[in-house]
């Protein structure tokens, strides 16, 4: 279609897509952020275990799930099996750019320098 071409509902979708990205994608950074505002230093790191990221990994999970759950409306599948899907596609992508940051600091970056470099 050419732009003049377009519909409303098309602009109305675009817009949905765009503020769903971005109030879902906050997600993720709401446990760094509540810590970070919070004097909870002692809580922050808990037998070794990152505290902002463990929550921010299951809360991340719980809403990739709520939205599978949530399309399930749309697509005609069951609500869980939906919900997993996308869960599972998630953390698939998560564990990706987890392991490619991983690579990089570990195999290109040498020291705190090279870091500022980049």
């Amino acid at each position: 279609k050419q732009w003049y071409q377009r519909r409303v509902g098309d602009n109305l979708q675009e817009l949905c897509t765009f503020f769903s990205f971005c109030l879902f994608g906050l997600v993720p950074m709401l446990s760094y952020v509540l810590f970070g505002l919070l004097p909870w230093e002692t809580y922050s790191n808990i037998n070794g275990t990152n505290l902002s990221f463990a929550i921010s990994c299951f809360a991340t999970s719980f809403t990739l799930f709520g939205l599978g759950s949530f399309k399930a409306k749309f697509s005609g599948e069951k609500w869980a099996i939906s919900g997993m899907k996308v869960t599972i596609m998630g953390v698939l992508a998560c564990a990706a750019s987890y392991a490619i940051g991983y690579l990089v600091s570990k195999f290109l970056v040498k020291s705190d320098e090279d870091l500022c470099n980049l």
